[in-house]
């Protein structure tokens, strides 16, 4: 058995954790000081590296995350249509239907790919309008 484990230093360990505890607090900053630092630093670099005026430095960092909504919206639209088409193929929810029904999926299948066809040619027209 180690010292640890027969009882001795369990009074030194939360000391040392606390002192350890209140050096990382002194030397990390809060996370907003963080924020601001590496604002400051990606300013830095668009001017010195990418040519930018410091205005259009500053235009471009607060019209980013507008300009990239609806890339990040398309995306999302993309993956739950294609999750929804899936379901179309395989719903999960026909399975205990089947079951109780005394059915095949064979028995289904026509029916689910007809829906499947309906909604991929619906999804796909209603996508390029976006």
């Amino acid at each position: 058995m180690n010292a640890l484990s027969q009882g001795e230093g369990r009074e030194t360990r939360p000391a040392f954790v606390e002192r350890l505890a209140t050096l990382a607090s002194s030397l990390v900053p809060d996370a907003f000081s963080i924020a601001i630092i590496l604002t400051f630093a990606t300013l830095l670099a668009a001017v010195t590296w990418a040519g930018a005026s410091p205005s259009v430095a500053v235009r471009a960092w607060g019209q980013g995350i507008w300009t990239l909504l609806p890339l990040s919206m398309q995306i999302a639209m993309a993956y739950s249509y294609g999750d929804m088409a899936t379901n179309l193929i395989q719903p999960f929810w026909a399975i205990p239907l089947l079951g109780l029904a005394k059915l095949e999926f064979k028995h289904i299948l026509g029916y689910e790919l007809v829906f499947f066809a309906v909604y991929s040619t619906l999804v796909v027209g209603a996508l390029r309008f976006i």
